[in-house]
């Protein structure tokens, strides 16, 4: 019998470069609990989760009424109601058809994939955080780009420069608690070095979120499901690892004679994927940012960042953002006082309430027996009882005083008022309320409505959607074949780059200023050369791109307001029929385009504005009114 291969051990640089890790985890989690309102990030989430019960007297009122949860969920609406406005803009009218299909696919990507969701996750943890992530990936086993919002916990910044975007940090660090053997199978060449950090599912220690959220339940998610609080048995212990996966800056360059080869190869020499190269000598080894993913005892990977836009493949999102903050400033972090307040408030009103249906009982002691005495509910209907009037002043109710119910009365609805005016709830509400304008307003209202705070948490959004639209565009070019935008988009996800010297890629086989000469032709010693590797070609291609949001444009309310200006654009003739319907999202274009040509050679017309009477001015929403008779 042959004995099993002998696991191999860690390498030198594997140990090294474990230990640099490790400091850059300890150094990167010391910044990230040190920022203001890191500690209150775990309250919040309690508070809008309704879990942060405190202890209550028994005797008096021990009502809640979870405002916070409830304005954390329209906020979470109200912010994820935007229009997935995905508008692509190049200088250079050549690209003009590789900017359409940006949007387009952009614009299917979103709808198909649920993105709205995703960045509803998202605002979920701003609400509680100050700030939350959104990791743009792409998923191997969907074979398309996902996107998957992070809580800010585990996001881990590394020496950040400025607080607007993660770009500015030397490396940033990714948690993910795993089941060891998940993470065995992902690795199975290092699975000897893959050790428990801790037991998972029947666990309630850790440092963990995950394990943070099982400590506060007392038991664990699936006991509380299946047996309630009181289980009769308990479920086997899961261990879990947390697995970090760092991306970081690496300046270092190629120092041999010979060319270096960075990623995976097969045994011919040839890249295995479209993410591996080789570096010549003097040429920088990790031109895209450095990926290392590791356990505390393992490392795992050790190579190049898979992606061409060369970022880390994280977009922040801070919508109140503070130069003196990483996280910025939460809205829940200024609510829960007020909550406090508000609940005691309730109890208060609540208590009172009680008073006047069971009142206090003042009964003489030489006219009533202490059994009889205790035997009084004054609440319940129909008692008598027997006095001796003749000994004592009887029984007597004592009711509270009603001044006492009006002033918590008032207190809870300004406490009302002034938890939605902080939150901003609000002021993006009257946004919404586009059917209750008076018929003499027009839509210039909703820049009137719109609030400093709800302009500033608008370009916070347009500035993180501008940030996540370029590493899109980059990931369409590089994981989006030409099959892929035929399923997608049809014909129109064909340009002529699909048919150049390197076919069936977005990326145009020469894009270099200095493959062209003068007149546009591509110079002979281009042709000769071939094309280039095509990351190289993406990052000077995608130079030519730019997202373009409109200011105080993304929210769907404001949305209005362009829908009237193409319609009177239409109107007067500037704009085709077709644009128009785009813009007001109308489907079915082309085939609605088709019958409107048809109905114009059978000589049947639609629709058509009377030439008596007033015409309609086209500068208010349409509004139904009823009227009675």
């Amino acid at each position: 019998m042959r004995n099993p291969p002998i696991p191999a051990l860690p390498s030198e640089e594997d140990i090294q470069t474990l230990g640099w890790a490790q400091e850059a985890l300890k150094e990167s989690g010391d910044f990230l609990k040190a920022q203001p309102g890191y500690s209150r990030i775990a309250e919040s989430l309690a508070a809008v989760l309704g879990t942060n019960n405190e202890a209550l007297s028994r005797g008096l009122s021990r009502i809640r009424s979870n405002r916070v949860g409830k304005i954390a969920s329209d906020l979470a609406a109200l912010l994820t109601d935007i229009k997935p406005f995905w508008e692509f803009k190049t200088s250079n009218s050549r690209f003009d058809r590789n900017a359409e299909i940006l949007g387009k696919l952009s614009t299917t990507w979103y709808y198909n994939r649920q993105i709205d969701m995703r960045f509803a996750d998202a605002l979920r943890y701003w609400i509680c955080a100050g700030t939350s992530y959104i990791h743009q990936t792409f998923n191997t086993d969907l074979e398309d780009i996902d996107a998957d919002a992070e809580d800010p916990r585990d996001v881990l910044p590394i020496r950040p420069s400025g607080y607007e975007s993660i770009q500015s940090a030397a490396g940033v660090i990714l948690r993910r608690e795993r089941t060891v053997n998940y993470v065995k199978g992902l690795f199975p060449e290092k699975a000897h070095l893959i050790q428990a950090d801790r037991d998972g599912a029947a666990s309630t220690t850790g440092a963990g979120p995950t394990a943070q959220a099982y400590a506060a339940l007392g038991t664990n998610l699936f006991q509380q499901a299946l047996w309630g609080d009181a289980p009769e048995r308990k479920l086997n212990k899961i261990p879990v690892v947390d697995l970090f996966t760092m991306y970081v800056r690496d300046d270092r360059i190629n120092e041999t004679s010979s060319d270096i080869m960075i990623g995976q190869f097969d045994r011919d020499g040839k890249p295995m994927n479209n993410w591996s190269y080789k570096v010549p000598p003097g040429q920088p080894l990790y031109p895209r940012k450095r990926c290392i993913q590791f356990t505390r005892t393992a490392m795992l990977y050790n190579s190049t960042s898979i992606y061409w836009h060369g970022m880390y493949p994280l977009s922040k999102l801070t919508l109140d953002p503070w130069p003196t903050t990483w996280l910025g400033k939460a809205p829940m972090w200024d609510l829960l006082p007020l909550q406090d307040a508000y609940d005691r408030a309730l109890r208060a009103q609540d208590d009172i309430l009680q008073k006047f249906a069971q009142p206090d009982v003042i009964a003489d002691k030489n006219s009533i027996s202490r059994a009889a005495l205790g035997a009084i509910n004054t609440r319940a209907a129909g008692q008598k009882f027997l006095q001796n009037g003749m000994v004592g002043k009887g029984i007597t109710l004592q009711y509270p005083q009603l001044a006492g119910f009006e002033v918590a009365k008032q207190v809870i609805e300004m406490l009302r008022e002034e938890m939605d005016n902080i939150s901003g709830v609000r002021d993006m509400s009257q946004l919404l309320r586009l059917n209750q304008m008076p018929g003499g307003e027009t839509i210039d209202k909703l820049q009137e409505s719109m609030t400093p705070a709800t302009s500033g948490r608008s370009r916070g959004m347009e500035a993180f959607v501008r940030e996540f639209a370029k590493m899109l565009a980059f990931n369409f070019a590089q994981f989006y074949t030409m099959p892929m935008r035929l399923m997608a988009l049809g014909p129109d996800g064909i340009t002529p780059e699909d048919f150049d010297t390197d076919p069936g890629s977005f990326i145009p086989a020469h894009v270099h200023a200095g493959d062209y000469s003068r007149d546009g032709l591509i110079t002979p010693e281009a042709m000769a050369r071939g094309p280039l590797p095509k990351p190289d070609r993406a990052m000077e291609f995608m130079k030519q791109f730019a997202f373009h949001v409109a200011p105080s444009s993304l929210l769907a309310s404001s949305e209005i307001q362009r829908k009237m200006l193409y319609l009177q654009l239409w109107r007067g003739g500037a704009v085709d029929t077709q644009t128009m319907l785009e813009t007001m999202g109308v489907n079915n274009i082309q085939t609605i385009m088709d019958r409107l040509a048809a109905q114009q050679l059978t000589g049947l017309l639609g629709g058509q504005v009377s030439p008596a009477g007033r015409k309609a001015s086209g500068q208010n929403a349409p509004r139904l009114v009823m009227k009675e008779s």
